[in-house]
């Protein structure tokens, strides 16, 4: 008896260097079992026939390209009713598809010689299942329909690490689809209405380097393709939309709509809020379905929009344009606009552009003219064309690069513990403690055991260096992992001697802490300093945020902030970080003897942190994501770099040679070649103080006074915050010896209070607080502070807010920076600025403690 349904078959899987690894779900949906099963592709790469699950048959077929069949076979040979089984091999990229990144089916399959159309999935199903009735079986796990046929998916001109949770192919969800040219037909579509002639997406690519909407000042290979579709499908979503009609919740609102499948809500819309005469344009040109179908489209897909597409253009000197581009990206439930939908919350920046230099910028990709200008104004449809011509697209070709194979065998598992839907798999992930206390395998003993009688001493080589992530450190990414950027950024990417980040780090760092006299401190209380210093890609940190981050800025505190202020030269992190990867531990003492503040070389060494030291040195900043993630911060620095491009002093080139490099392109960080010396080695000593990251730190710094450079203090243990206050009596802020300041930012439902306290008293207070009573309700997270409240009548809190961990103390004449979320049903609006009359409860004020 045939099954009641075709099969579903679905693609997904791994890019890298030169290769892939495909995954295929091979699904029986119906109620009887299959005992052997076939499909067809026809794909321009090479695939390895030593397959698991599949036996894998090839037909060439000319031009480059093969008639690939597989066909299930011992473990993969049959599937039950209502199940699905995942067979895969790896391929060779005979067309470049990029060194990182999801393998998506319009990368795998190609079109057919002589303008045949590639297999759609009922025509698949037809040759897979022979007798079964393909026609009834149209339904694929998440939509593909953007991904075949005459459309070029834009991961085809390369992929780069998103950084959202629907970046990836596999995780198109909510009605998302990929990026394709079909918005590119959308985009013409809107150029014609304007009476702008139809262009190739290139010149949308050349446009939007030379107007510096780029994270690179140059494109290489097919950057301008994928940069023009881009900015071509941003332009086709917002662009039509009237001047006197445009606000950003159109966007959310209509582009769920179309994702929801309601074609005619989509054109009401249209009709309410486009330019005259354009919702008639879409109709009588047949470009309603292309309309909507661009609407659909994730600007994460890809990851063009943090990688290429990543600009840095100042927008009315609040925001960059990156953050404008987040205007068509939403939150989970898809119901508002401008967010920032790895953490769900408001692109903050975003929020505090003007309407009217929003609907500019995008309505300038449509004119290609100046983004800062006023474009469109009051356009109606063209006079006299009927609304009936728009002129024919031009076709995109593909490019095609030839590669050398090579084979890569994957070990396949199921997660007990959540380890999240992507990324890469650690060591830390993999191996759990054992019990009772006894200690995880070391490198060397795992050997013993793994071999028997071979001798493990002769053994100890491993294709990239696991040494820090076994026994008593944590890795980085347990607190989680996000997209990196780079060709380090992945465990099993970790090449030329670097490692994965882990709390080893936080050891080193607090040796440098004891040898400027500072006490040691949980990673934890460095994460909440970087967030109130504006060093972090969000306003906020949940869950473990603060413990990642903190160990990632620990790290970089370590690695730089050792070098004495006369004799920091950046090209010092390179070779320091280069000589210990390759395992010279005395070239590097030498280094430090010879650059670092005086008696730390003596100090490392009667501590007992020299390998400590130059584990730290080892490790890959870009490991784990957390640096294009959580510590991707925006602090302005002077004037012409954030604190991220400084962050890219220990990023090194492919060969190790230069500091400041932006490995994934293997060129330097441009921006932070502009700022001096001082500056940075400030900024990196900071992280070892916890101070303000603009100011001068650790000035002169000898060993502690008294030890004669022969004796350092010990490493104190790490202490947990103290959260006990000592109570004063209570005064106005007027007059008091602190002064505060409240400020802060408003979002739906809700709102970011920052507190700027000033010791305006002339000694150091070790103990301070505040209270006020606020109709909004406090949300559990705060930074520099420890937030009790009660419930009061009314639907009113009382606040009792103490100065905690880095925030306890405040030196005279110090000012610092804490906060708090907080929810709210009625703020009066969704968004701009917190005040205190917003914040505060009527006829309450702010009581110092």
């Amino acid at each position: 008896m045939p099954p009641s349904n075709t099969l579903q078959v679905s693609v997904s899987g791994d890019l890298w260097w030169g290769g892939f690894t495909a995954e295929i779900t091979v699904r029986n949906p119906s109620d009887q079992p299959l005992e052997s099963w076939s499909t067809s592709f026809i794909s321009a790469h090479d695939l390895d026939p030593e397959a698991w699950g599949v036996e894998i048959t090839r037909e060439p077929l000319g031009d480059g390209l093969s008639r690939y069949t597989l066909t299930g076979t011992s473990w993969g040979q049959s599937i039950p009713a209502g199940g699905e089984i995942r067979v895969g091999f790896n391929g060779s990229q005979s067309v470049d598809l990029g060194r990182d990144g999801a393998l998506t089916e319009a990368m795998l399959i190609a079109e057919r010689p002589m303008g045949e159309s590639v297999l759609t999935p009922s025509e698949a199903h037809d040759e897979v299942l022979g007798d079964a009735n393909a026609a009834e079986n149209t339904s694929m796990p998440h939509d593909h329909s953007t991904m075949a046929g005459r459309y070029t998916d834009i991961t085809t001109w390369g992929s780069f690490h998103g950084s959202n949770n629907n970046s990836e192919h596999n995780e198109l969800v909510g009605g998302r689809t990929a990026i394709t040219t079909e918005a590119m037909e959308a985009y013409n579509g809107l150029r014609a209405f304007a009476g702008l002639e139809a262009v190739e997406l290139e010149a949308v690519g050349e446009w939007a380097y030379a107007q510096g909407l780029t994270n690179n000042a140059q494109a290489w290979g097919d950057d301008t393709k994928g940069v023009g579709l881009w900015y071509a499908m941003q332009a086709a979503k917002v662009g039509w939309i009237s001047d006197e009609t445009y606000n950003p919740q159109i966007l959310a609102d209509i582009q769920r709509t179309a994702r929801q499948g309601d074609t005619d809500a989509v054109m009401a819309m249209v009709e309410t809020f486009g330019h005259e005469g354009f919702a008639s344009h879409l109709r009588s040109n047949a470009l309603v379905d292309t309309f909507v179908n661009t609407l659909k489209m994730e600007p994460h897909y890809g990851g063009w929009m943090h990688g290429r597409t990543h600009g840095f253009l100042d927008i009315e000197g609040v925001a960059i344009n990156h953050d404008i581009n987040h205007l068509t990206v939403l939150g989970w439930d898809q119901q508002q606009p401008f967010m920032n939908d790895t953490f769900d919350w408001p692109q903050w920046p975003a929020l505090e552009v003007s309407d009217d230099t929003v609907i500019n910028y995008f309505q300038s990709i449509v004119t290609l003219g100046n983004p800062l200008s006023s474009q469109l104004e009051s356009l109606e449809a063209p006079a006299g064309t009927g609304l009936t011509e728009t002129p024919s697209l031009p076709s995109t070709p593909s490019p095609s690069t030839e590669t050398e194979s090579t084979t890569n065998d994957p070990i396949n598992g199921s997660q007990s513990v959540d380890l999240g839907r992507d990324g890469a798999l650690t060591e830390a992930m993999l191996i759990a403690e054992r019990p009772m206390g006894e200690s995880v395998l070391t490198p060397s003993e795992a050997h013993d055991e793994v071999l028997g009688d071979a001798n493990a001493a002769e053994n100890t080589s491993m294709p990239h260096d696991h040494s820090t992530m076994a026994g008593r450190y944590t890795d980085i990414t347990t607190w989680g992992s996000f997209h990196g950027s780079n060709n380090n950024s992945e465990h099993n990417e970790l090449v030329g001697g670097r490692t994965a980040i882990t709390t080893e780090a936080m050891e080193a760092y607090n040796g440098l802490r004891a040898f400027a006299g500072l006490e040691a401190v949980e990673l934890e209380a460095v994460g909440e300093w970087a967030y109130a210093q504006g060093l972090t890609n969000n306003a906020q940190a949940w869950g473990d945020d603060t413990k990642g981050v903190g160990l990632w800025y620990a790290m970089q505190g370590a690695k730089v902030g050792w070098i004495a202020d006369e004799t920091y030269n950046p090209q010092i992190l390179a070779d320091i970080q280069r000589t210990a990867r390759q395992g010279d531990t005395d070239a590097v003492m030498a280094m430090v003897e010879t650059f670092g503040h005086e008696g730390f070389a003596s100090h490392l060494r009667s501590n007992a942190l020299v390998d400590t030291f130059v584990n730290t040195l080892k490790m890959e900043p870009h490991y784990g994501g957390w640096m294009h993630g959580r510590t991707h911060g925006f602090l302005d620095i002077e004037g012409v770099a954030i604190n991220h491009d400084i962050n890219h002093l220990t990023v090194l080139g492919w060969d190790q040679q230069q500091p400041f490099m932006n490995d994934t392109f293997d060129w330097p960080q441009w921006p932070a070649l502009e700022v001096s010396d001082d500056t940075v080695i400030n900024y990196f000593q900071s992280i070892v103080t916890l101070g303000n990251p603009l100011s001068s730190q650790l000035e002169s710094l000898e060993a502690p006074a008294g030890t004669g450079l022969t004796e350092t203090p010990s490493l104190p243990s790490t202490p947990s915050p103290s959260t006990e206050t000592e109570s004063t009596t209570n005064d106005p802020i007027t007059g008091a010896s602190l002064a505060v300041e409240i400020s802060g930012d408003l979002w739906w439902g809700g709102l970011t209070a920052s507190l700027a306290v000033t010791n305006v008293g002339a000694q150091r207070t070790d103990n301070w607080g505040l209270n006020f009573i606020s109709p909004h309700q406090f949300d559990g997270n705060s930074w520099g502070a420890t937030i009790q409240t009660e419930r009061l009548e009314d639907g009113l809190y009382r606040y009792e807010l103490t100065g905690a961990a880095w925030g306890q103390s405040i030196e005279a004449g110090e000012t610092i920076s804490v906060g708090f979320n907080a929810r709210s049903d009625d703020t009066g609006t969704s968004d701009g600025a917190l005040t205190p009359e917003i914040l505060l409860a009527l006829n309450s004020e702010l009581v110092v403690v």
